[in-house]
């Protein structure tokens, strides 16, 4: 198995604790940040970065605008949306 560098982001540390022993467990390296600009200065000074995966919903961004401008940063990074909603059509393009 490949061990990976993740990036949690979420805005609910009980979420946050939980991604981040699920991401261990399974025996990858993980970094963690509660908002969306931290988790872009963390993807902009650390190359090592594998996995972006993401809360969909969160107060000053959505998951799909981090991923928008991670990508921007980095294409090859990989993206996972993470949500406990039913319904975001309404917020992603066609094609996510």
């Amino acid at each position: 198995m490949t061990r990976l560098t993740i990036l949690s982001v979420d805005d609910e540390t009980i979420i946050q604790l939980g991604n981040e022993a699920l991401i261990t467990g399974l025996g990858h390296d993980v970094l963690t940040a509660s908002e969306p600009g931290a988790a872009l200065t963390l993807i902009a000074e650390n190359p090592a970065i594998d996995v972006l995966m993401t809360d969909f919903e969160m107060p000053n961004a959505s998951g799909a605008d981090l991923a928008r401008a991670a990508l921007d940063l980095r294409p090859d990074l990989k993206v996972i949306l993470v949500t406990g909603r039913l319904e975001i059509d309404d917020h992603v393009e066609p094609g996510w």
